[in-house]
């Protein structure tokens, strides 16, 4: 296969999008294929429904719909962290996600963020920013409306959801990049790329503690193995990968970047002493760190005893998955460079963690947040200048075969075996 089969341009899905929410045609939407979406749907979705037209369900249903479909995937994808193309092809394609979307997902030029994290969490996330944009087309205009194709634009532009009082800047504006490039010494400069629907009312009117609580990473986090933290990049060319990657497997999600300034002497001042702990690549206490953390431990050791008391640590980023510091490391001298994220420039990547819930206040009193959207043409510059002239050349991960509930749901032959060509 040619190396024009991972174009530049975030594609579109070759699935239209489906008239009823709770349905197969939402399922093939979603990212499987029709073998897959007709066992998800005998399987699991049956009894959740009487009949399959004109469904349209209160969240409840909706959110039973996406545990039954997350579930099948856990049930039939074999996981995996590992930095080997064949085995994430093989893993989505044993529970059934089609080509278009395996592909998306493999885009080479995520590779940096796509190792972070394992194979099928990557499935998960993707399917869930393509259902919540699908809520978003619908309550933007009904798919059986004359406006349905405008609802699809309005989604792409992001005026479904909440709008903010933000001037008109965006990710990759000429004026934000100067800014970004001769900002102040006095100030830090953080920045997090996400899905703009995960914001909700995080810019309407004041900035308050309880919203600013959507741009919280869930636990178990690399700096908390119990709760949720902040996680914000210095890195800002980390952050722009992490957005476009969203909008590189959900076309219809909006994605923006969050960048949060602090005066350093806001720092300084709300997190004095042992509130504050910074710990880098290639430092002893570093690689106990990532390796506890990573795996889900507390610290034992009494010389980690203080990084466990940290409201704020500022700490090199790791560059592997939880899942791959639990198969593969039991001792911290292990972990190697390879383990380490790295900027552009080849650099260590840092980041600021803000434990819940002393960053909820502190954030929301001390913080200067901006939301700058992505747009169309900036996500497709950014993925062609990624890219390089070249391209990356695409090469095919094989043939896999596979088979869903023989003996359990009765299926057409033509849908009971197929051949995979990634």
């Amino acid at each position: 296969m040619s190396s024009t089969s991972v174009t530049s341009r975030p594609q579109v899905s070759p699935r239209p999008l489906p008239q009823d929410l709770i349905s197969i045609a939402t399922l093939r939407y979603l990212g499987f294929d029709e073998e897959a979406a007709w066992f998800i749907w005998c399987d699991r979705v049956c009894p959740l429904v009487r009949d399959e037209h004109s469904l349209d369900f209160n969240d409840d249903v909706n959110q039973a719909f996406i545990c039954h479909i997350i579930e099948h995937v856990h049930e039939h994808g074999g996981n995996t962290c590992e930095d080997n193309d064949q085995t994430w092809h093989e893993s989505m394609a044993a529970c059934g996600i089609d080509v278009w979307t395996r592909r998306a997902i493999m885009d080479p030029i995520f590779k940096r963020i796509r190792l972070t994290q394992s194979c099928l969490y990557w499935v998960r996330d993707t399917i869930h920013h393509r259902f919540q944009a699908l809520l978003d087309v619908r309550a933007a205009g009904a798919p059986s409306t004359p406006g349905y194709d405008r609802a699809v634009q309005s989604a792409l532009e992001g005026s479904n959801v909440p709008q903010d009082s933000q001037p008109a800047e965006t990710a990759m504006s000429k004026a934000v990049l100067d800014a970004a490039e001769s900002s102040s010494g006095s100030s830090v400069a953080l920045y997090k790329g996400i899905d703009r629907a995960s914001l909700g009312h995080l810019f309407k009117n004041k900035l308050h503690s309880s919203r600013i609580s959507s741009l919280a990473t869930r636990g178990p986090t690399d700096v908390s193995p119990t709760s949720s933290a902040y996680y914000f990049y210095v890195d800002r060319d980390i952050a722009e990968q992490q957005a476009c990657y969203i909008r590189r497997r959900s076309f219809l999600t909006p994605v923006v970047l969050v960048q949060v300034t602090i005066q350093e002497s806001m720092l300084e001042t709300g997190y004095l002493g042992p509130r504050r702990q910074e710990m880098y690549w290639p430092s002893e206490e570093w690689k106990e760190l990532a390796l506890r953390w990573k795996r889900g431990e507390t610290p034992s050791p009494p010389i980690l005893a203080e990084y466990m008391k940290a409201q704020l640590v500022i700490i090199t980023a790791a560059a592997k998955a939880n899942l791959f510091f639990c198969k593969n490391l039991k001792r911290p001298d292990r972990i190697t460079e390879d383990m380490v994220m790295k900027n552009k420039q080849g650099k260590d990547a840092v980041q600021y963690c803000f434990r819940r819930y002393d960053g909820d206040h502190f954030l929301a009193k001390h913080a200067e947040l901006k939301m700058l959207p992505f747009m169309e043409e900036e996500v497709e510059a950014w993925c062609i200048e990624a890219r390089g002239e070249d391209g990356f050349p695409y090469v095919p991960c094989g043939v896999v075969r596979r088979r869903f509930g023989r003996g359990q749901i009765q299926l057409s032959s033509s849908l009971r075996w197929k051949n995979y060509y990634v």
